[in-house]
């Protein structure tokens, strides 16, 4: 069996350094590589096609659910952990339903990282101690779950989430996208419902923690 090839996604560098030094305490595990945006993550997964992809939910360049998905796409037999800050079931759910294979707290990854690792190189998924607790959906098998596509926006449904996020009015977005309001208020309504949103404040911090705008 072929040591497993990691690959660390993540744009701090104390943080990287942690992930390849808890990574390297393994024998079977070695670093086949590390990116610091959501374009190197891309290529270098495309070229090395790692075992596993350490992705930090934070990386410049794109929206992290949007390469999440794109990551599964081009290397379908690649696991990918997200590493997020934000302890939030609902969000944790939005990257299983974009293809990770499990999402940790980076907190918890001094003493979680090799158990996610093992789980993920196993065929099992992982997520966070709390979310198994508030969500134990979230531990089964995703090679019996459907990816479900409701939660996932259209490139219409971005636009209007961002420009609404941005302090838009719905009138203000219909003239920026030449579209009529109540098509504007049609777009907010399934985005808020597609992502269990809501309030505008909830939304808002939606799009801060995806970098759909800047906080």
């Amino acid at each position: 069996m072929h040591a497993a090839r990691v690959l660390i996604a993540e744009s701090h560098d104390a943080m990287r350094r942690a992930l390849r030094a808890a990574v390297m305490e393994r024998v079977t595990w070695g670093v086949c590589a590390e990116a610091t945006t959501a374009g190197e993550t891309l290529a270098k997964t495309a070229e090395l096609m790692p075992d596993v992809v350490l992705l930090d939910i934070g990386l410049p360049g794109r929206d992290s659910l949007e390469l999440t998905h794109e990551l599964r796409r081009i290397a379908s037999a690649t696991k990918v952990l997200v590493l997020s800050v934000y302890e939030s079931t609902p969000l944790a759910e939005h990257f299983r339903d974009a293809g990770a294979h499990g999402y940790l707290i980076k907190s918890d990854a001094g003493r979680a990282l090799g158990g996610a690792i093992d789980a993920l190189l196993e065929g099992r998924t992982f997520f966070s101690d709390h979310m198994q607790r508030n969500g134990a959906e979230l531990t089964g098998d995703r090679r019996d779950m459907p990816v479900p596509v409701r939660n996932r926006l259209t490139e219409r449904e971005r636009e209007v989430l961002q420009l609404l996020a941005g302090g838009k009015s719905n009138k203000e977005v219909a003239v920026a996208l030449s579209i009529s309001v109540k098509t504007v208020e049609t777009h907010r309504a399934r985005i808020m419902n597609k992502l269990n949103l809501h309030s505008m404040t909830e939304l808002v911090r939606y799009a801060i923690r995806n970098r759909l705008i800047d906080a």
